[in-house]
């Protein structure tokens, strides 16, 4: 727990403005191969790719 602390504190000093940038990552629910039996999450707005894998999924973003 102290060392979670002094990191917070650090990071803190380091970071007065309080700015942060997040990047979001997939969290696929049905796979390419599982798309047609997908019931979940089946509409266009949770269709995603992932470009490092060359696949698409169904699921959502997360941050």
């Amino acid at each position: 727990m102290f060392l979670f602390q002094v990191r917070a504190q650090t990071f803190n000093e380091l970071n007065p403005g309080q700015e942060y940038i997040l990047d979001s990552f997939p969290v696929p629910v049905c796979d390419n191969i599982r798309i047609d039996r997908c019931q979940i999450y089946n509409k266009e707005e949770y269709r995603g790719y992932i470009a490092s894998k060359k696949r698409y999924f169904y699921g959502l973003f997360g941050t």
